[in-house]
Parts: structure tokens; C-alpha cells; sequence
């Protein structure tokens, strides 16, 4: 087992060591960005998941309106925005129209409301309301119905009891409110967020529990890895903070909340870079990366994604995240296979697992793009 642990970290200390090796030259210059960008949405586009392994070894659908072909089309979107490609704009059309602009089935389940994001910044570009009206339609049935977290017991069929939801469903919500110019739907987030903040969040570590299932167990004692730590998932924490900027890019800074989500990113921001790997990656477990050592590069891409988002707009300090973010997009691109393909991708589930080097997942590409998207963006002139 030593030598297993340690031949993972001599590989990914290659990957990183050739890497930087050459980021003066190009790691980070657009021509680079853009090529490795369009070379991994490619990969995806020709492999596209029907199905997909869970992590506990079993079998999920990949239905097209669903939360993973939906967390993929946000990075396509980024793509798009940073290319002006007009290959993935048709892309998104295509794949919108062949849904009818459906959601996905389960009406107020927040995993089957994330396609609706792309469909908004699709109406934002055509102006077609017939995009958004089925979501619309959805968000307006569950204003006059609320059905709020204690009142309704923390049943995942209301609710947004697991932290994932902080991604799928609040960005659609604040963008619908851009569209509409009806600000009911961001207080309709509004609530549900802090709501779920209030049951998942820990003020002592700042993360969020997956769901209370990591809280505690029933008889009341904490959840613990085999080493004794507090069990907060990568990817669960990543899906928080791509929701968190999602939302503050749409949200108005006269917004009566605005400073709480502010405080919170910046809070949280602090606690991830400070768990970053020396690979540049992070890891699958967040307190305990001795637990499941190997990288895992879909939390990776949010968190590069998320703390670059916040350098580019002035929410966090350049000097201070910087080199977190450098060391993060130089770390995601050397878990790319040649072809494109986007390694170290934990499969499916709720919770820290084991990942390969050969595990990929639609929602990791996703991920990757939406960090590529703003690393183009930083301004390096003075890092030289």
C-alpha cells in the first residue's frame, strides 16, 4: 500500500513539476487555455455518458435534463463565452430544443432545475421566452407553495437538504430574476439557501456537511473518518462554492443579503486554500486527504474555478490566492490524458471516496471549463 501511495504522488508530482516547467511560456497564456478547453469539451461531446458507475459500485442514468449532463453544459457555456465558437452555441440549441426546454422531471428537486441555467444564458443571447418558460412555469408553482426546511421535515422531495443543491438550483433562480426583472425569484433562494446553510453548515470549520447523515449518527455521536476527523466532502464543498459565485454574479449589491453571501465566500475561500494539496489539487476527504490520498479533480475545478472568480472580481486579495489558483489550473491540467480526457474524476455519490487516474465524469469537464473561463481572465502582468 506504501508503495502504491507512493508511486501516486511521484506521478502527480511529475505531472506538476513538467507543468510548471512550462508556465512562463504558456500554462497560462490564452492560446493555451482556450486549446486545452476546447480539447477536453470535445472528448466530452464524443463521450457522452448514457449511464454511470456510482461510487458505491452501482448504476445511474444519465438522462438528459438530469443534474450531470446539466453541470457539464454550464462549463459549455463558459466555453462558449470564451471562444465566441459558435460550434458549442449550436451545441446548446440543439441540446435545449431536443428537450423542448424541459426541466428535469422531479418538480421542485433542485438536482432537475441546473439545465435551466443554460437555458437561461441561452434566452439572455436569443431573447426566446419559449427557453425559459417550462422553468419559469416550475419557480412559480413553488412560490405560491413554499415548502421550507422545518416545516417540511428535511425531506429531499422539498427541500435543498443536501449541499449539492447550492449549485443545481440558486443560480437558475437569480438568473430567472435577471430575466424576468421580478426579483420574487431571488427571494425564493434567498430563503432556501440560508435555510439550508442554517441545517448543513459547521461554523467551526467553515464547510458544509453533505447532508445530516454526516452530521451525526443516531445516536446522537459525531460522524468520523477511520482517522478521526469530520467527514466534509470535496466535491460537495465544490458544488457550494460554484453555486456561491453563480449566484453572486447575478446578484444585485443593494440585495438585502448581498454581504452575508459575500462573508460567507470569503470565509469559506479561506478555509479551502488552506486545504489545498501540494499538487496543486485537493482531495476527496477535505480534513482527512490521508483517507483517500489520490486527487480529485472535479472539487479541484470548482475550487480553481471559485477562487479565481473572486480574484477577478475584487473580492479576494491577488497577492494572498494567486498562487492557490496558479497551482490549482497547473495541477487540473496535468490530470488530463492527451486525448483530452479529464482524470482523477470521483465517480458519482455523496461522500469521499477513492478515485483513478481513468475516472472521468461529465460533471468534472464541466468544472475544468468554468475554471479555464476565468484563469483567461486574470491579470498577470504584474506576476511576470
Amino acid at each position: 500500500m506504501k508503495s502504491a501511495k507512493l508511486a501516486l504522488l511521484m506521478l502527480m508530482s511529475f505531472f506538476t513539476i513538467s507543468l510548471l516547467g512550462q508556465a512562463e511560456k504558456d500554462v497560462f497564456s490564452e492560446k493555451f487555455i482556450k486549446k486545452q478547453m476546447i480539447m477536453t469539451a470535445d472528448w466530452q461531446f464524443e463521450n457522452l455518458f448514457t449511464e454511470t458507475p456510482l461510487s458505491d459500485g452501482g448504476i445511474e442514468p444519465v438522462p438528459e435534463t438530469g443534474w450531470i449532463r446539466g453541470a457539464f453544459y454550464t462549463g459549455v457555456m463558459a466555453l462558449y463565452k470564451t471562444t465566441g465558437n459558435e460550434k458549442y452555441l449550436n451545441k446548446m440549441l440543439e441540446w435545449g430544443e431536443g428537450n423542448n426546454w424541459q426541466p428535469g422531471k422531479r418538480e421542485r428537486h433542485a438536482d432537475d432545475h441546473v439545465v435551466g441555467q443554460t437555458y437561461l444564458d441561452l434566452f439572455f443571447i436569443k431573447k426566446d421566452k419559449a427557453m425559459i418558460a417550462p422553468l419559469k412555469k416550475r419557480f412559480d408553482k413553488m412560490i405560491k407553495d413554499p415548502k421550507w426546511g422545518p416545516v417540511a421535515g428535511w425531506t429531499k422531495k422539498w427541500n435543498w437538504s443536501w449541499c449539492d443543491a447550492l449549485f443545481m438550483a440558486p443560480p437558475a433562480m437569480v438568473k430567472m430574476s435577471v430575466a424576468t426583472g421580478d426579483e420574487k425569484y431571488i427571494d425564493l433562494m434567498n430563503r432556501m439557501w440560508w435555510n439550508t446553510y442554517d441545517h448543513l453548515y459547521s461554523k467551526k470549520y467553515h464547510l458544509f456537511y453533505r447532508d445530516d447523515n454526516y452530521i451525526s449518527h443516531k445516536d446522537g455521536s459525531q460522524v468520523k473518518t477511520k482517522h478521526g476527523k469530520p467527514v466534509f466532502w470535496g466535491r460537495g464543498n465544490g458544488w457550494v462554492m460554484g453555486g456561491l459565485v453563480r449566484v453572486l454574479d447575478h446578484l444585485s449589491k443593494d440585495y438585502k443579503d448581498y454581504e452575508r453571501y459575500v462573508d460567507l465566500y470569503k470565509e469559506m475561500s479561506e478555509k479551502i486554500a488552506s486545504l489545498q494539496g501540494k499538487d496543486g489539487l485537493w482531495r476527496s476527504s477535505l480534513l482527512d486527504p490521508k483517507e483517500f490520498p489520490q486527487p480529485e479533480t472535479s472539487c479541484s475545478g470548482f475550487f480553481c474555478y471559485a477562487l479565481t472568480w473572486g480574484i477577478n472580481n475584487d473580492l479576494l486579495c491577488k497577492d494572498e490566492y494567486l498562487p492557490v489558483v496558479k497551482q490549482a489550473w497547473v495541477g487540473l491540467n496535468g490530470a488530463m490524458h492527451p486525448n483530452g480526457k479529464l482524470g482523477w474524476v470521483q465517480q458519482v455519490g455523496h461522500d469521499p471516496r477513492s478515485v483513478s487516474k481513468d475516472d472521468t465524469m461529465e460533471y468534472g469537464t464541466g468544472a475544468f471549463l468554468l475554471a479555464g473561463s476565468e484563469i483567461i481572465k486574470l491579470d498577470l502582468q504584474d506576476d511576470q
